[in-house]
């Protein structure tokens, strides 16, 4: 079976969807190879053709739905576009609606015993999109250590998104976005996108 394969990508996702399930059930720990050959109903000779052990499988769990966020946040971009925040739509945080979709990985967060690594990795992830993907210009030009601010900033959507996600997404998702669009405009004038999208593709 090819790594790249339709059947290994299907096999892989299979293998993730068990871990996480599990996880939510019984905690990381607990987690048996037996458990997720069963729930997937492959065999241990197909697990060990992916994974060396859980732990790799959860490290490439978090890997690939970390990257989905940070591609997940461009998806209404196209690299070098500049954004006026007066001007900003419910599309500029689109990573929302995929933290929603993926709900069962972000709903690990409050996990007693979750994935290793994922406390740490989620907000990192945000701080490096905002470091990596952006550009700001705050209101009326004020000066700024802007490694601190991004790093303000990213924290700030970092606990408003953890609230969101530990109320049960209560907070209808495009209220939510208004809410932030509006922090948004209080200290930043304008933004540009500099990461790599799906619209740089299509151009």
């Amino acid at each position: 079976m090819k790594e790249d394969s339709a059947a290994a990508r299907r096999t892989k996702r299979n293998f993730q969807l068990a871990l996480m399930e599990l996880v939510h059930e019984r905690g990381f720990h607990a987690v048996t190879i037996k458990e997720l050959v069963e729930k997937t109903e492959y065999n241990r000779t197909t697990f060990y053709l992916y994974y060396h052990d859980k732990y790799e499988l959860s490290e490439s769990l978090l890997r690939e739905k970390l990257t989905g966020l940070e591609v997940a946040v461009g998806t209404s971009y196209y690299s070098g576009q500049l954004v006026d925040t007066k001007e900003m739509g419910h599309e500029s945080f689109s990573l929302l609606t995929y933290i929603r979709k993926e709900r069962l990985f972000f709903d690990l967060l409050f996990v007693p015993d979750t994935l290793p690594g994922l406390l740490h990795a989620f907000p990192e992830t945000i701080e490096r999109i905002y470091d990596e993907q952006f550009s700001f210009q705050t209101i009326d030009h004020q000066p700024v250590n802007m490694k601190i601010f991004k790093r303000y900033m990213a924290n700030g959507l970092y606990g408003l998104i953890r609230e969101w996600i530990q109320s049960g997404y209560a907070k209808d998702e495009n209220e939510f976005i208004q809410d932030l669009i509006d922090l948004t405009r209080t200290h930043i004038a304008s933004y540009t996108f500099f990461g790599q999208t799906k619209k740089n593709q299509d151009l």
